[in-house]
């Protein structure tokens, strides 16, 4: 079982600097670019996640060809997580679409809040981010 902890971690990033993430995949490299001015709390959250190491070799669990790849949860399963979930950041004034290659963090259940794995979308959509 990946390591679980009882809240969301501390803020720690500078929400004016750049950061970028490099996800290695059995098909080559992926970097992406975080915006932690648009969603601070979202990434500082990933960030810590990535070098706490509760991504390393957790598998694909989710693809929709034409739409979305979706990976995070260390079970494999869609359903697993570290232990708690981080509020949602929507800019209203600002809607973030979802193109091809958006890299964000999927709502739960619970509305206005986030599970911390990650996708990817793999062609634009109409749907947006808000």
């Amino acid at each position: 079982m990946a390591k679980q902890w009882s809240s969301a971690p501390a803020m720690a990033l500078e929400t004016a600097k750049t950061y970028h993430a490099t996800l290695q995949t059995n098909l080559g490299e992926l970097c992406v670019q975080l915006l932690p001015d648009e969603a601070p709390k979202t990434v500082n959250n990933f960030v810590f996640l990535a070098r706490e190491g509760f991504y390393t070799n957790v598998p694909v669990h989710r693809i929709v060809p034409g739409f979305v790849v979706q990976t995070g949860d260390p079970t494999g399963t869609g359903s697993g997580g570290p232990g708690y979930a981080v509020p949602a950041e929507f800019n209203t004034a600002k809607p973030v679409p979802h193109s091809y290659g958006t890299f964000a963090m999927p709502s739960t259940r619970i509305e206005g809040m986030y599970e911390p794995e990650v996708f990817g979308q793999t062609a634009s959509t109409s749907v947006k981010i808000q």
